[in-house]
């Protein structure tokens, strides 16, 4: 049987240009979300989103039970850069953000200094057990870090005929031995692989686009769910709703899904992540051009895992934001709490008002299907 869309999307309202398109969005993440409602408010389409999941928001989610009163970021948590989109949202729409310091090479970190309340970056060299403050670095992780930034210098079209891996081009610096361990924790766990997978072409790439987007890490107060209930605002969305089938031809297109019940369209725009596309979890007919299946095919995802920890009492520096750790189980940490971590600022990043403790931690690749390691950083005095 064919089910048409909900009345609402089908209104037979008209615009200049006639008929107002009938448009089907598979997939209700962020970016599917972004993209009917510019299909509805800029072109006057009629739009409706199908969603596989009982929740909207794909990589976007929060958990409320772990810390009471406390929305922590499962999935997305910062804003990296201050004139991204999300920077123009929240300075539209009056969002109040948290500017934290950046440590993460692979996000353009270390900062050149502390971030506005005074926070840091930290870096622990399992081998040594021993803990850095950004500012306070030994020689071989300076020579790393100057090493990373000279690439931000180089010439991107002829960075895509580099053939090196960045531990090659590491060691050509003359980056010691001993910072390797944290180029692979700080820039390729970011990367979700080790240093050798990482090729130099892609990373000059990466710091391009760093640069690109302005100085700066932010996190959205109180948390990501506020992009999308903006962005989902007057969207019409049908969770549970998994899409198996999308046929197209010279009159429209089909969308069916797992229930059996198909939906005509206009157009469909599929947002779903490559992965389902490559796991064959949507069949097209016809079949999508070889070059989009290649691509496809060529793009890959690499495990990734986010662990919450909560404690009794502080047991890192008090002005540490966050950091990275080299020859350790854990590679990358952050830290948050009730309040939040990080001085508050408008959309414009103008400074704001002010007014028990969790750690995440990420680690990526083949780190985070696995355990052993250096241990953890010490505990810093006070409570």
């Amino acid at each position: 049987r064919v089910a048409r869309p909900p009345k609402r999307f089908m209104a037979s309202a008209r615009s200049s240009r006639g008929v107002r398109p009938r448009v089907i969005v598979v997939g209700a993440g962020v970016s599917g979300l972004a993209c009917a409602r510019t299909l509805a408010e800029v072109y006057g389409a009629r739009v409706v989103v199908l969603e596989a999941a009982d929740r909207i928001g794909g990589r976007v989610h929060q958990d409320t039970k772990f810390v009471p009163g406390m929305e922590l970021e499962v999935g997305a948590e910062f804003v990296h850069g201050s004139t991204t989109l999300l920077n123009e949202m929240a300075e539209r729409y009056g969002w109040t953000m948290r500017h934290v310091f950046t440590w993460s090479q692979g996000d353009g970190g270390p900062s050149e200094e502390e971030a506005p309340d005074g926070g840091a970056g930290y870096y622990w060299v399992g081998a040594h057990k021993r803990l850095y403050r950004f500012d306070k670095l030994p020689r071989d992780l300076n020579a790393l870090h100057d090493a990373l930034w000279e690439l931000s210098d180089a010439d991107v079209e002829e960075s895509r005929r580099d053939s090196r891996k960045l531990t090659e081009y590491l060691r050509g610096k003359g980056v010691p031995e001993s910072a390797l361990s944290m180029a692979d924790a700080g820039y390729a766990n970011t990367q979700s692989c080790s240093l050798a997978n990482v090729g130099v072409g892609r990373v000059i790439e990466f710091e391009r686009m760093w640069l690109a987007d302005g100085e700066g890490d932010f996190r959205l107060e109180p948390s990501f769910r506020i992009v999308v209930e903006r962005l989902s605002k007057d969207v019409v969305v049908m969770k549970n709703t998994p899409v198996t089938d999308v046929n197209v031809d010279g009159s429209g297109a089909v969308v069916k899904t797992a229930r059996g019940t198909e939906f005509a369209a206009d157009a469909v725009v599929v947002t779903v992540s490559v992965g389902c596309l490559r796991d064959g979890g949507i069949r097209f007919s016809p079949p999508l051009p070889d070059a989009k299946r290649e691509a496809i095919s060529r793009i890959r995802f690499e495990n990734a895992v986010k662990i919450h920890l909560k404690f009794k009492k502080r047991a890192w520096p008090a002005d540490c934001h966050g950091g990275c750790c080299s020859d350790a189980f854990i590679p990358e940490f952050w830290m948050n709490c009730a309040r939040q971590v990080g001085a508050r600022v408008d959309g414009a990043g103008n400074p704001l008002p002010v007014k028990a403790a969790p750690v995440a931690a990420v680690g990526g690749g083949a780190g985070a299907g696995s355990g052993g390691g250096g241990g953890a950083p010490p505990a810093a005095p006070g409570g």
